[in-house]
Order: C-alpha cells, then sequence, then structure tokens
C-alpha cells in the first residue's frame, strides 16, 4: 500500500492528494480571472476593466506612462477569522475594486540579525505594511498594443516561503514593460509563512 501523505490544517489531517487537487481548482480559478482580465484590457478603456469580480480601476504613472497598472486586485476572500485555516475562497463579486496602489505583502520572516537581505540588497525587502489579507494580483499591461493578443507571464516571487511580495522594488515589472510593450505581467501574491501556506 503507497503511503498517505498528509498536512495539517487547523485540528484535522488533509490528505495530500486532496490537497493538491484544491490547489489545481483554485489555480483553475487564477487562470480564468487573469484570462478574463487580458481579454478586457485588449477591448476598453485603460484606466477602466470589466472584469466577473466587479469593475477595476487602475492606473498610468508619469514614470511609465505606457503602462497601464492594475495593483493590489483580491482574487480571494480575506483569509482571516472563520477562513483562516480553510482553503482559499474565490473573490465575491463587487461593484468596483480600486486597483491604483499595492496591497500589503503576505505576513512576513523578519530578523534584526545582519544578512545579505537586510545589508546589502535591501531593495529586494517588502515596501509597506504586512497583513494576513494579502491575496492579490499585480497586473502591468503595455498601453500601446491593444488590438493584437500579448503573451502573458505569470510570476510568483521567491523568498523561500519566508519573505518576499509583489512591491519589491528591484522586482516590479513596470519599466520593462514600458520598454518592450510587447507582453503582460502577473504577478501573484500568496502566503508564505509556514503556519498557513499549506492552504494558501
Amino acid at each position: 500500500m503507497a503511503p498517505r501523505f498528509c498536512t495539517l490544517a487547523g485540528n484535522r489531517m488533509i490528505p495530500f492528494l486532496s490537497f493538491v487537487r484544491r490547489g489545481v481548482r483554485f489555480l483553475s480559478i487564477y487562470i480564468i480571472l487573469i484570462s478574463s482580465f487580458v481579454s478586457a484590457v485588449l477591448n476598453s478603456n485603460i484606466s477602466e476593466i470589466d472584469t466577473p469580480v466587479g469593475k477595476i480601476y487602475g492606473l498610468v504613472d508619469d514614470i511609465t506612462p505606457r503602462v497601464a497598472q492594475y495593483l493590489g486586485i483580491p482574487f480571494a476572500e480575506p483569509p482571516v477569522g472563520p477562513l483562516r485555516w480553510l482553503p482559499a475562497r474565490p473573490k465575491a463579486p463587487v461593484a468596483a475594486i480600486d486597483a491604483t496602489a499595492f496591497g500589503p505583502s503576505c505576513a512576513q520572516y523578519w530578523t534584526s540579525l545582519p544578512q545579505v537581505y537586510n545589508t546589502d540588497v535591501r531593495g529586494f525587502l517588502v515596501n509597506g505594511p504586512t497583513s494576513e489579507d494579502c491575496l492579490t494580483l499585480n497586473i502591468w499591461a503595455p498601453t500601446s498594443q491593444k488590438l493584437r493578443p500579448l503573451p502573458v507571464i505569470v510570476w510568483l516571487y521567491g523568498g523561500s516561503f519566508q519573505t518576499g511580495g509583489g512591491n519589491t522594488p528591484y522586482q516590479i515589472p513596470s519599466q520593462w514593460v514600458e520598454r518592450s510593450q510587447n507582453h503582460i505581467v502577473v504577478g501573484i501574491k500568496y502566503v508564505s509563512q509556514p503556519l498557513t501556506s499549506p492552504l494558501h
């Protein structure tokens, strides 16, 4: 008999294969949201996009004026309170989503001990607040290529499941999209701490 791998979730054990199936189902929600969003970007007003979860309002800034940015778009209900130890639930539709600023980064492992990240390459540290309510997408799309389909790069930040976020200065792709005008970047935030990452 093959071994059954399990992961702890609150006070109950979830079989590993069931966990993988849930992850695949939730990944399909990502793909549906991203594809509908990309389709909307190609066919509508840059700063205002209609999606299945509501109207999303983005921005174009002075630093990268040929890039439409949609920041902090929630793709799941906040994994807090009674939802803390459950698999993430898709975001319920709302009237409007303000996507003009990054949402909080997921909870991070911080230390005051000297290490490469806090002494030599501080640009890889996340900016701003952290929160359990952090399951959001950031999307960067060129403004000059609305008439043809573009490749979409889906980016998951690294950090050894301890640190990382969608708003680290060295990893924000707006200047790359500004230069190329030939691709769309979608950054997905995920919970990276050991107590909550198995389910999100």
